[in-house]
């Protein structure tokens, strides 16, 4: 179990974004961005193996190992970009259908959209809201706290507003509103979903060329398991610190006190958060790692969790112009206050090494790792997907 976690611990530190399915195909070397209107239609084919086709502890006596199968994908993918002085906006879609060998009944439409617009308003403030909707057959295949992995579908909907205002010449504030919404096809105690409401804001100081402080706060109300009507309240007091190591260099840190209310059951706790991250952004490559501390509502049993995680990326420049990487990983650690029958460790682990045959044309492979494991009663579920892929899209200008 150790090894375990010290493996994808570390895999964390060396990795790059997630993506709700195995790993979002790259679909352009990196290129600065077209003024005016582009939109990039696109399909994926590709396929699969999956090493626990049905996310169970449940062992095959022919093979000992759980159910496996190969699976073959078809990716439909749209993307609509605008690039203006003052405004930008992107807005874009990805399905894939998966047709199994042998688990035909497991044959799925997989789809999800996101959008996102940024507009600076004037030298002082910039307004930007993004959302995001996806709809997946398991629950190993999006980052949720508390859920076990298990094959039931799950959409979730996050929606974030926010303003950037420059108070002075050396101070800065954001004000920014999360919506986060999460529902299971599937009925079970385990599986709640919800509704989360929040707001933060955090206003920070330069003190130097490299230094800046402030402060933040946040408040949310969370709506677990709906129809019981059981509603959390998460308020966030504390400091922010922000260091940049170098011009490409970036390192934060943040603290203070987390209080939480339990309506229903007219509970009350409190305690310190803490998080902390690092990030670098130079000659085309990309990596950071984060970590925190925190209470947090859960959709696992629509409760209250004192929450671990770490996350990592990394994001590599093209190799030789035409070979690039990119990776990700996380551990998140929950321990729940009312019981410790739930108490959990989730890994994922995500990579792909894809090559430009041509400037509209990519091959790719990829590789997804996942484990859930409930602490107590020592029951672990492993996933393994690899895969490779043919990326076909064609940039065009709107006029």
């Amino acid at each position: 179990m150790k090894r375990i976690y010290f493996g994808v611990a570390a895999a964390a530190f060396i990795a790059a974004s997630a993506a709700p399915r195995a790993q979002e195909p790259q679909t352009e070397v990196r290129s600065a961005p077209a003024a005016g209107w582009t939109f990039v239609p696109g399909i994926t084919l590709g396929t699969m193996y999956d090493s626990n086709v049905l996310v169970t502890t449940s062992i095959a006596p022919e093979t000992g190992r759980p159910p496996s199968d190969t699976l073959f994908t078809v990716d439909p993918t749209g993307t609509l970009r605008y690039h203006g002085r003052r405004t930008q906006f992107d807005a874009g879609y990805h399905g894939q259908f998966r047709r199994y060998n042998d688990f035909n009944g497991l044959n799925r439409f997989v789809q999800g959209a996101s959008a996102s617009l940024e507009r600076r308003a004037t030298k002082r403030l910039t307004i930007s809201g993004q959302n995001s909707y996806e709809s997946v057959p398991t629950t190993d295949e999006v980052d949720l706290t508390g859920v076990p992995f298990t094959r039931a579908g799950v959409q979730t909907d996050r929606l974030a507003v926010s303003a950037a205002m420059r108070l002075t010449e050396f101070t800065d504030a954001t004000l920014r509103y999360e919506f986060n919404s999460v529902n299971f096809d599937r009925q079970a105690p385990e599986l709640t979903g919800g509704l989360i409401n929040g707001v933060h804001f955090d206003a920070t100081h330069r003190l130097n060329g490299r230094l800046k402080a402030g402060g933040e706060g946040s408040y949310r109300l969370a709506n677990m398991d709906v129809e019981g009507g059981r509603q959390l309240r998460f308020l966030e007091l504390g400091g922010v610190i922000g260091y940049d190591l170098s011009e490409f260099t970036r390192v934060s840190l943040s603290g203070g006190a987390a209080h939480l209310s339990d309506d229903l059951r007219n509970i009350q706790r409190s305690g310190p958060y803490i998080r902390g991250s690092i990030s670098h952004l130079a000659g085309g490559a990309a990596f950071g790692a984060s970590y925190e501390r925190s209470f947090v509502p859960s959709f696992g049993f629509g409760g209250s969790t004192r929450s671990q995680q770490v996350r990592g990326w990394i994001d590599l420049p093209p190799i030789g112009r035409r070979l690039y990487v990119q990776a990700s990983g996380s551990w998140r650690k929950t321990d729940p206050f009312e019981t410790q029958d739930v108490k959990r460790d989730n890994y994922l682990l995500k990579t792909t090494a894809g090559y430009a045959i041509a400037r509209t044309i990519r091959a790719q492979g990829y590789y997804a790792f996942s484990s859930y494991t409930a602490v107590l009663t020592d029951i672990q579920v492993n996933r393994s997907r690899i895969g490779a892929e043919l990326v076909l899209f064609q940039p065009m200008r709107i006029r």
